[in-house]
């Protein structure tokens, strides 16, 4: 059996999704398994193998960490969505699911990740719009999975699927290593304004004793480093990213705070995650 998983963005590309993706992937090896991907800065391979998966990246146009246009990748989905027996297209939020609704693979899987808003003001117009067309990638499914009953709920009121089964993010139980002691607080995902990472910023200012450890990329990231800067604690915030699997690992371990402070979001992989450690919340 061949399937396929198209994403957005994938290792070495730390987020929610990324994650989701890589861990269903990498415990699906007695099938023909591939990741197709997008590239916006171009850098990556075209075709490599990350633990035993096959990974294609085409090129495309994210401006601010979204939307991930790609004709290129439309193009191949077109050509040879039917080459594969199944296509499990991930996060409704940005092009690469629908091109892969709208090629009419043999099978269909959706899992959305949705959370019914987009980051900005000007991104949640755009967002309307592109939500009245884009919905009927729910119609195309033949089943959408949701990891959570809130998304659930959000989906069933927004578009009305023919199918929906829920299956919460599982845990990755590499994350339940004994940690080390230390001041330091954690944040794994995009940096964007919705994830909350300026109140953390600002908190540094009465917890002298902490470090921040920030690992993950976005567009939101130059104003957090001036915010730092600003009120003096720059010093005591890291930035990391593109980290093997193995540092991030180590990561989790250091910490002994983990941070969440978006304001929506459809089921935190990093939850379950922080559940399985000694960590603070």
């Amino acid at each position: 059996m061949r399937i396929a998983f198209v994403t957005p963005r994938f290792y070495p590309h730390i987020g929610g999704v990324e994650t989701h993706v890589f861990e269903i992937a990498r415990r699906m090896k007695e099938f023909e398994v591939e990741v197709l991907a997008t590239d916006p800065s171009g850098k990556l391979k075209r075709a490599e193998e990350i633990e035993g998966i096959r990974v294609r990246k085409f090129k495309s146009y994210a401006p601010s960490n979204a939307y991930f246009f790609s004709p290129e990748l439309w193009s191949y989905l077109k050509k040879h969505s039917r080459d594969y027996d199944l296509i499990h297209a991930h996060n409704f939020h940005a092009f690469p699911a629908l091109y892969a609704a709208l090629s009419r693979p043999k099978k269909f899987v959706f899992t959305p990740h949705y959370h019914g808003h987009a980051h900005s003001f000007f991104r949640n117009l755009l967002f309307g719009i592109y939500r009245l067309y884009a919905g009927r990638i729910f119609h195309l499914a033949d089943v959408v999975i949701c990891v959570s009953r809130f998304e659930r709920e959000l989906i069933l009121r927004d578009f009305k699927p023919k199918r929906v089964e829920l299956i919460p993010n599982g845990v990755n139980f590499d994350f339940a290593e004994k940690r080390k002691a230390g001041n330091k607080i954690l944040f794994v995902g995009r940096i964007e304004k919705y994830k909350g990472l300026d109140f953390v910023v600002k908190a540094l200012k009465i917890l002298p004793e902490f470090r921040l450890k920030i690992v993950g990329d976005g567009s939101y990231k130059g104003k957090i480093i001036k915010l730092a800067k600003r009120l003096g604690v720059l010093e005591r915030v890291s930035f990391f990213q593109d980290l093997s699997r193995e540092e991030l690992v180590k990561r989790y371990s250091e910490a002994s705070v983990l941070v969440l402070l978006s304001k929506f979001e459809a089921y935190s992989s990093r939850t379950c995650e922080t559940d399985r450690k000694d960590f603070k919340s």
